[in-house]
């Protein structure tokens, strides 16, 4: 006899605890602030993803009690078949759910602006981070164009003023700064031209093509300063 009562009264231990710390729970979540609003918040949409599951532990709870209630019977217990008739019905139980997760939806209303708000505040500033990178990368690289463009503009000047080495080294800065820059490959070329150096002037030009293998005016420059060389 004791061997046949105690899995019932195992079981009706059991739901009754649980029921007792979700009652508890309910007026828990009115003042739920910061990080346990959070939680709340994420284990109620946990829930409301799974309605499925949700109505499967139901269901579950629901046979449990059934079962339970039916060994109570044979066994004369009024107590607990009374206790496992409440918990045999689906629409209690149910019932009871859904008056929490109401009440958990209230509380996420009425307190959870806050907390979305400072998560997309949160959110804005991981977001902000690369995008102030990117606006500062962009803004010198610009910065970079104008100076090369103003070192070109000077160099130019000093070379049709004959200024040669002057213009050499405004050339040589601009490379510095911007290894790609043909224009200033083809003013030290136009410069060693001036200057009879042949070998510098061809390596500038052939930098040109390396840089940009189509440029015609670079190869007719070549070919030019190889019939030279072949006729000296």
């Amino acid at each position: 006899m004791a061997f046949t009562l105690l899995p019932p009264i195992l079981i009706v231990a059991g739901l009754v605890a649980t029921l007792v710390v979700l009652i508890r729970r309910v007026p828990q979540t009115a003042s739920l602030k910061g990080q346990e609003l959070v939680k709340a918040q994420k284990a109620l949409e946990d829930l409301e993803a799974n309605p499925t599951r949700f109505r499967r532990v139901l269901r579950s709870v629901g046979r449990l009690a059934k079962l339970a209630g039916t060994g109570l019977k044979n066994v004369g217990s009024f107590l607990g078949e009374k206790v496992f008739k409440k918990l045999a019905s689906s629409q209690a139980v149910t019932g009871f759910f859904t008056r929490l997760f109401a009440r958990l939806h209230r509380t996420r209303t009425q307190q959870g602006a806050p907390t979305v708000v400072a998560s997309q505040e949160a959110s804005q500033q991981v977001v902000s981070q690369p995008q102030t990178k990117a606006v500062e990368e962009t803004k010198k690289e610009h910065e970079q164009a104008m100076e090369v463009a103003r070192l070109e503009k000077e160099a130019r000047h000093e070379l049709l003023m004959n200024n040669l080495s002057a213009a050499e080294k405004l050339y040589i800065e601009m490379i510095a700064r911007d290894p790609k820059a043909i224009g200033a490959y083809r003013g030290l070329a136009e410069i060693y031209e001036k200057q009879g150096n042949h070998r510098d002037m061809k390596a500038s030009l052939e930098q040109i093509l390396v840089l940009d293998k189509h440029n015609l005016e670079a190869k007719k420059q070549l070919e030019k300063l190889a019939q030279a060389e072949a006729v000296a």
